[in-house]
């Protein structure tokens, strides 16, 4: 039974991009389709919170990718912190050629940690990236090419994302963990929505935001990628005001009708505080607590240490 009444700390940074209104939103548009059976990647995970939030709320069986050797290390403190076991993957999802047999079950880290335990421990040295951390064990990472051969298939039934989205004239920070997080050049929607196919079982589905501008080309993508979008939902500020965010949900392989589900208004008011009745529920459901650290504060393990 997932326990969803204690606040999830989350450490995240200073000077990088910070979790915000979309993540929960995110979380709140995917409740209707996760349960505790259902194996989910958090793609670009960030510090973790979307994928942490679902496996806290929903029970759902977790794993959260990043490309960001920072973000790979918060997302497992964050596990540990909040005593939820999840498989940390730091890994570049567009380039990689390893395939989704590369991770493992529970059962097989189990059996992967008693083999490799005593090598790893006496050699970190030896550690190469992209890496695995198991946060039911927080002292060791594996090699994520150590679980090649452990599985011949093991793929998730949803991969949930709250992607870079800005193009690149309306980011211009000069903050590299600002701009990696941001910037839809780091991972475009043309790159990854298709790639998802590999790591999805069948019908599996996608669940994601982007901002209204690009809902159009977004949706080609889907139809031109054997997704068919399902569900929409679209976000606003107010009213009077147009749309802010657009939640998405595609599944493989699907006939069923598209629904646009009512809209989520966030403000009754321009008030920065004075949030609509379903936001404040949302807020008051997904508790976090955020405690920011500085990147120049974190001492990565030597592997990671990419920069």
């Amino acid at each position: 039974m997932a326990q969803t009444n204690q606040i999830l700390r989350i450490y995240q940074l200073t000077n990088g991009y910070a979790y915000n209104s979309d993540s929960f939103f995110l979380v709140d548009f995917a409740k209707q389709w996760l349960k505790a059976k259902h194996t989910i990647l958090d793609l670009g995970s960030g510090s973790g919170v979307v994928g942490l939030l679902c496996a806290r709320h929903f029970g759902s069986a977790v794993s959260l990718l990043d490309i960001n050797p920072l973000n790979a290390f918060l997302s497992n403190l964050n596990a540990q912190t909040n005593h939820i076991q999840a498989q940390i993957f730091h890994q570049d999802f567009l380039t990689s050629h390893a395939t989704l047999s590369a991770i493992p079950t529970p059962k097989a880290l189990q059996n992967a940690q008693s083999t490799h335990a005593t090598q790893i421990t006496q050699n970190p040295q030896t550690l190469q990236n992209p890496l695995i951390t198991n946060t039911s064990n927080p002292f060791s990472s594996y090699p994520f090419d150590a679980f090649l051969t452990l599985h011949k298939s093991h793929k998730f039934d949803f991969i949930i994302s709250n992607p870079p989205f800005y193009r690149t004239e309306s980011v211009q920070s000069q903050n590299h963990l600002l701009a990696q997080s941001k910037n839809a050049n780091s991972m475009p929607p043309e790159k990854w929505i298709p790639r998802t196919k590999r790591f999805l079982k069948p019908r599996g589905g996608i669940i994601f935001c982007y901002r209204p501008h690009d809902l159009e080309s977004i949706l080609s993508l889907l139809q031109e990628h054997k997704f068919n979008c399902e569900t929409i939902r679209v976000v606003y500020p107010l009213l009077s005001r147009e749309a802010s965010l657009v939640l998405l949900f595609a599944r493989l392989d699907s006939r069923t009708p598209l629904r646009i589900l009512p809209p989520l208004i966030t403000h009754n008011s321009s008030i920065q505080t004075d949030f609509s009745d379903e936001v404040k529920f949302i807020y008051a459901t997904y508790r976090t607590h955020s405690i920011k650290v500085h990147s120049e504060d974190i001492v990565l393990p030597e592997a990671l240490d990419i920069f």
